[in-house]
């Protein structure tokens, strides 16, 4: 949150809610329809898409999960934070045919949980490591604003790493 804090804002928390309750059906255009769809996405590296395999089952059989909610599994194994925060990279293109294969457009996608690391970053000072993924995030949350347009909610999870434990808590 702001200044670093772990105590969420009430202002924070009410935007939050607002901006969930303001999700609806979309058409393929992205105009509000009874007939269209909410497209929830996972977005993310191998981790995500081991998750997914099991969300993209239970999420439709949910008791009170919204029937007009599609969730899409767009991990994909290999595919760590510095390969993706290029808009040209093949990624995409096989993010958005995921998409399209689920009956979507980019239009319809109004919620995101992504999860991601960059392990090609060996910096093993925390606070640069930190500071360094705090702007790799932001770019991605700015990024997919634009590639999902009516993109409302951005769930950020990191990665986990056992980049920083000593050698003997590995084993």
């Amino acid at each position: 949150y702001p200044n670093g804090s772990n105590v969420m804002p009430e202002a924070f928390y009410a935007d939050a809610i607002e901006m969930a309750r303001s999700i609806q059906p979309l058409d393929k255009s992205g105009k509000p329809s009874p007939d269209g769809r909410i497209g929830l996405i996972g977005l993310g590296a191998s981790t995500v898409a081991m998750f997914g395999n099991g969300l993209d089952k239970q999420v439709p059989a949910a008791t009170g999960v919204n029937q007009d909610l599609v969730f899409v599994n767009c991990g994909i194994g290999g595919q760590d934070l510095s390969d993706i925060m290029n808009p040209d990279a093949n990624f995409w293109t096989v993010i958005d045919s995921r998409v399209t294969a689920a009956g979507l457009t980019l239009d319809q996608v109004q919620v995101l949980w992504f999860q991601e690391d960059n392990l090609r970053n060996k910096d093993n000072d925390f606070d640069l490591r930190v500071n360094q993924l705090t702007k790799d995030f932001t770019y991605m949350a700015r990024f997919c604003k634009t590639h999902y347009p009516n993109l409302k909610l951005f769930y950020v999870s990191g990665r986990h790493t056992t980049e920083f434990m000593p050698a003997e808590a590995k084993d």
